[in-house]
């Protein structure tokens, strides 16, 4: 009697076995099939492999390595070497193919780990994650994988760690105590900088200030050699006016004076006195 079968899901590529020969039905087949036929689904997502894997290192400390690769099956031959069969009603694997796999990867690993990590102290190999990764791919990307269909395409170890808590607290120290040392070392240089910049800012004050007073003193001295032209310039104007007086008597002065003044509005009531005869008399020059 035949089933209908369609419990691969969209990731599943699915095979058919009958009469000891393999049907290729692609990626999320769905159909009939025969009572005497097997059904084998290969999943097309990632796979994971989770690992945590213990070490030896060069110093003779206990190494915990933590972590995970990621990979992926080639349908058409992994097929062939690992046991895909599902059941024909809900599609959920009969073999135990995931277990094979993990094996398969795991021994390869742990080896790669341990070849690796023997070659460091425990204080180094702590800091090698990405040498170690290296290691687990060049193993983990080997013939014998490509044969049975697996690619592995990364490895992640985040975290790698002594076994024994005191030594992980002893490295933890020394870490802390070459933070410190550097934390230290930067505030030092902090301040070193800061003082240098600080005697700078003060220099240029003092540079800045000194330069405005001697702008200023310049300045100072312009304007008194200013003042002082001015002055000698009106001295010179002054000189020039009353030289063309200097020849007149004190009289003619006099006269020119009140003439002046009579035109400019300013001479008021002129009041001709005993007084002011003398002295018209007496600034008048002696005729023989």
């Amino acid at each position: 009697m035949f089933t209908l079968f369609r419990g691969a899901g969209a990731s599943g590529y699915v095979f058919l076995l009958s009469g000891g020969k393999i049907k290729n039905k692609g990626l999320a087949y769905s159909g009939l099939i025969g009572p005497l036929t097997t059904v084998a689904v290969v999943p097309t997502i990632a796979q994971s492999v989770s690992f945590s894997v213990n070490a030896q290192s060069s110093d003779m400390q206990g190494v915990v390595v933590s972590g995970s690769v990621s990979l992926n099956l080639i349908p058409e031959t992994a097929v062939s070497n690992f046991d895909f069969t599902v059941d024909r009603n809900n599609g959920g694997y009969l073999g135990k193919w995931n277990e094979l796999l993990r094996s398969k990867v795991t021994e390869h690993v742990v080896r790669a780990i341990v070849d690796t990590v023997k070659l460091y102290k425990v204080d180094g190999v702590i800091l090698e994650q990405a040498t170690i990764e290296t290691a687990v791919l060049k193993a983990l990307t080997s013939a014998t994988f490509a044969s049975v269909g697996v690619v592995v395409s990364s490895c992640s170890i985040p975290k790698i760690g002594p076994s024994d808590v005191e030594v992980a607290n002893s490295i933890g120290a020394t870490e802390r105590q070459l933070m410190l040392t550097a934390s230290d070392r930067a505030l030092h240089d902090r301040r070193i900088e800061a003082a240098k910049n600080e005697r700078a800012v003060r220099q240029y004050e003092a540079d800045t200030r000194l330069e405005l007073e001697k702008k200023q003193g310049e300045l100072l001295e312009e304007q008194s050699k200013n003042k002082q032209a001015e002055a000698e310039a009106d001295a010179a104007a002054t000189e020039a006016r009353l030289e063309p007086l200097r020849k007149l008597t004190s009289g003619t002065l006099l006269g020119v004076s009140i003439m002046e003044l009579a035109k400019n509005g300013n001479l008021g009531t002129l009041n001709i006195t005993s007084e002011f005869l003398a002295a018209v008399s007496a600034a008048a020059p002696n005729v023989e």
